[in-house]
């Protein structure tokens, strides 16, 4: 046995060790088998997890509902939902809902991409990312097929349907997202490939596209604060207080799905509802569902102002981008290139978010819940088209920012600056040789004018010295303490060590203004060698 790296973790006020210990020097190996067998139980713990909540639901509405005939239907209509959260869409009463509740869908994502995260506590992690990701991906096809089994057996016949590739689809992304995104061999390799554009430029479409979805977001609570009193009076349209929850359930198992919409919304597209369709721009309204969230649809026919500021965001979001370009990349080129890798990840980001949102009420007038995909495109446009004149602009004004900002530069221009260095006078009083012309940085310079220099520098160029000149400035210009004084001896030295020291030096006054002109190193060598 042997004490690996948590040896000595301090426990209350007398920190006593707490002692952690593995076999052998190094934590136990994880080989590929094992890892395989690990990914498939966290499968089965994702779905387990998916089902438990979906059942608790369904039985917390039976709860409260005092009129539920049976549990055991409740419980497997919210099975059906379970589906539904993982892209089998159920069907109620033969009326297909095609429409994703995109809440559960993000509770079921991160559950599978902590399940693709390959960690094994204690254990070393699988070496190689070939064989992560084929474990990743082994995990995300487990939990699809886990997800698919649970549903076709626990759902009403014929609530779910047969689409066994889409939950394996969302599985695998999901797992594989995990792995990536929390494990630490991935982001290591990129960054050690990927050019400083590619990884500005993933920064910036990522930063752009949250700065969108809170666009979205904010236009979505405006649109409800507004239409406050309509969404009240749609909910307490509800038979009951069971009733009443259920509807409050729905409403937010599909608040994602309106958050999409709102995207949709600030862009200038809009989104369509049935027959209707809904943008700043103008509306065509149609006949709505009763749902409380639904209240927040525009209703006015003409250009709303308002819809019209949340076209806003979109803007900034360009703004955003080009100004984090130009804090991590330099050059005109790695800025055009990062603007146009934003505008790929916005764009992607944007219709993919309204390719999952969409969908409907099958035999319905409601068919159609749905942005258009193409609406990420334009997003995905102004983004790299306001980036790359934001970074151009850097550029032609030369704030370069943090790849080689001005703060270089006015160090370089002070390290150009010429730094007189001036003899001192030797330590004996007596009268010594004229002194050889101060040095400076700049060659042929004659001590005059470099005393002169120092005697008309304005004051305000003091603030450019930097904190180490000073201090050897100051170090120069210190007394000599009294035991290296000219004539004393420290404590216990013998004369003749002194007496060898000045014939070491020759006795030549002018050997001593040399030391002292290169910083009043040699008397501080004599004075060790007295000590000596």
């Amino acid at each position: 046995m042997s004490i690996t790296s948590r040896q000595l973790r301090g426990t209350g006020r007398d920190r006593s060790p707490a002692i952690a210990l593995t076999v052998g020097d190094q934590p136990a190996a994880t080989t590929l088998p094992l890892a395989i067998g690990f990914g498939l139980l966290r499968a089965l713990a994702a779905t387990a997890a998916g089902l438990i909540l979906a059942c608790g639901v369904g039985v917390l509405i039976w709860a409260v509902t005092p009129g539920s005939p049976d549990a055991g239907a409740l419980v497997r209509g919210a099975i059906a939902a379970f589906g539904a959260a993982n892209f089998l869409p159920p069907s109620i009463d033969g009326i297909r809902v095609t429409a994703t509740p995109l809440l559960l869908s993000a509770v079921c994502f991160g559950a599978v991409a902590s399940a693709g995260n390959l960690r094994f506590g204690r254990r070393a992690p699988l070496p190689g990312m070939p064989a992560q990701l084929l474990v990743a991906v082994l995990t995300g096809v487990a939990y699809g097929a886990f997800t698919s089994a649970a549903v076709a057996a626990l759902a009403p016949p014929g609530a779910a349907a047969e689409r066994v590739e889409r939950p394996i689809a969302f599985g695998v992304v999901a797992a594989v997202a995990g792995l990536t995104l929390r494990g630490k061999e991935f982001p290591r390799a990129f960054r050690s490939w990927a050019p400083p554009w590619l990884r500005g430029g993933l920064r910036a479409g990522a930063a752009a596209s949250a700065l969108i979805a809170a666009g979205g977001a904010i236009t979505l609570t405006a649109g409800l604060v507004r239409s406050f009193g309509t969404a009240t009076d749609l909910a307490s349209t509800a038979p009951g207080f069971g009733d009443g929850v259920g509807m409050l359930l729905l409403g937010l198992a599909y608040l994602p799905n309106a958050l999409v919409a709102g995207i949709g919304y600030s862009s200038g597209v809009g989104f369509l509802v049935g027959g209707g369709s809904y943008s700043p721009l103008g509306s065509a309204g149609a006949e709505l569902p009763g749902l409380p969230l639904l209240a927040a649809v525009p209703t006015n026919a003409g250009v709303s102002w308002l819809g019209l500021l949340s076209t806003l965001f979109p803007l900034a979001a360009g703004l955003l981008a080009g100004w984090l370009l130009t804090r991590t990349t330099r050059s005109m080129t790695g800025r055009l290139l990062g603007a146009a890798v934003a505008a790929v990840v916005v764009a992607a980001v944007c219709a993919l978010l309204a390719g999952v949102a969409g969908g409907g009420i099958e035999g319905s007038s409601w068919a159609r819940l749905t942005v258009p995909w193409w609406s990420g495109l334009l997003l995905g446009g102004v983004v790299g088209v306001l980036a790359a004149a934001v970074g151009g602009v850097g550029v032609l004004t030369g704030r370069v920012g943090a790849a080689g900002g001005s703060g270089s530069s006015a160090a370089a221009s002070h390290l150009t600056e010429p730094i007189a260095v001036v003899a001192d006078e030797p330590a004996g009083g007596g009268d010594a040789p004229a002194a050889e012309p101060a040095e400076s940085v700049e060659p042929a310079e004659s001590a005059e004018s470099a005393e002169r220099v120092d005697a008309d520098e304005p004051a305000e160029l003091a603030a450019d010295i930097e904190p180490a000149d000073v201090e050897s400035a100051a170090a120069a210009e210190r007394p000599e303490p009294a035991e290296f004084a000219e004539g004393a001896e420290g404590p216990g030295v013998p004369d003749d060590t002194v007496a060898g020291a000045d014939a070491k030096d020759g006795g030549d006054p002018a050997v001593a203004e040399d030391g002292d002109a290169a910083g009043g190193g040699g008397r501080h060598r004599r004075g060790r060698r007295r000590n000596r």
